[in-house]
């Protein structure tokens, strides 16, 4: 796991090349944490699900369709827990892939994600500035 020490340097060189606020972020993590206070899936079972496997993160950029193509042609998917960034959602289950996690602060394709959840994906929601309403 990697420390808040080792990824807040990050985090502030990202908030600031975008221009968010620090304050913003956390007021809208704070908003989603009362909203899924009662739903949230524990960690401990998110960890249980990649711990010790093989991990296949699927980002959400033009040369997906064909990455996902080659990998199934040459089998690199079977046995993998497969991690969907947002977007790649869609990707994923256009090629009837079904994702086991999915992170997305929500500006991907929400029936895709809704109906990946709904087939046992769990959806790890990132908050932000930007998603609050």
């Amino acid at each position: 796991m990697v420390a808040l020490t080792a990824w807040w340097p990050k985090y502030l060189a990202i908030v600031t090349r975008f221009g968010y606020s620090v304050e913003e972020d956390q007021h809208a993590a704070s908003i989603l944490s009362q909203m899924i206070a009662d739903h949230a899936t524990p960690v401990s079972r998110i960890r249980s699900i990649i711990k010790d496997k093989n991990v296949a993160v699927c980002g959400a950029g033009p040369s997906l369709p064909q990455n996902l193509k080659v990998a199934m042609k040459a089998r690199l998917l079977a046995g993998s827990v497969l991690i969907a960034a947002d977007g790649a959602t869609t990707a994923l289950v256009n090629r009837h892939l079904q994702p086991d996690l999915i992170v997305s602060d929500l500006d991907g394709k929400l029936p895709d994600i809704i109906r990946a959840q709904r087939k046992g994906a769990i959806v790890v929601v990132h908050a932000n500035e930007d998603n609050i309403s």
